[in-house]
């Protein structure tokens, strides 16, 4: 048996518009550009999808952590906390990342027009992040990602969405017994168009 999600839902906790989930559970925002399934770098041990079609499994998509849901019609804000194992993969194998602390704020503001139109930004930030490898030992990995989404819909059948991040960060790097700081900054954009 492989327990995929298991997480306890609180609704109305302590104020009426906070929902709290904790557990083991999907932490997915949006098209699941920055916090979502089906990438590259799933994991699907124990499949037969492993080494084959990892891209089908969401494996990565399910971790522990706590979710803070203020629902404000038509504004939700979003409040994550969750322990991350991320794998890295070296070249030669795959080696197994420590945990490191992710935590985020998500808000969708939902325009309320005939178009069904949403605007959604974020920030995402993963802390303390180790690799061990053979070579390199690093410590003192930050990555930050800001980023926004609009959707809409503009014609029947018809959806529309944009979206850009901007990555930021640093990390050590022990190269030769010298700790070498790198900065991180990288930036991506998805357009997409789905038609029924």
């Amino acid at each position: 048996v492989d327990l995929d999600l298991a997480y306890v839902t609180l609704r109305e906790f302590l104020y009426s518009p906070l929902t709290v989930s904790v557990g083991r559970q999907d932490f997915v925002y949006g098209n699941g550009f920055i916090l979502g399934g089906n990438g590259p770098n799933n994991v699907a041990v124990n499949t037969g999808l492993n080494n084959i079609a990892k891209d089908l499994s969401k494996d990565n998509t399910v971790n522990d952590g706590v979710k803070l849901i203020f629902d404000y019609k038509p504004l939700t804000l979003d409040v994550i906390y969750y322990k991350n194992n991320q794998r890295l993969f070296t070249g030669n194998a795959i080696s197994d990342k420590t945990t490191s602390d992710v935590y985020g704020l998500n808000a969708n503001y939902q325009l309320g027009d005939s178009k069904n139109s949403v605007v959604e930004g974020y920030l995402f930030a993963r802390v303390d992040g180790n690799d061990v490898t053979t070579t390199v030992t690093e410590k003192g990995d930050t990555l930050f990602v800001p980023g926004l989404r609009v959707s809409t819909n503009p014609v029947k059948g018809l959806t529309t969405s944009a979206e850009v991040a901007w990555q930021l960060g640093n990390k050590t790097v022990n190269a030769g017994g010298v700790d070498q700081g790198e900065n991180r900054t990288a930036f991506a954009y998805q357009l997409m168009a789905n038609y029924a």
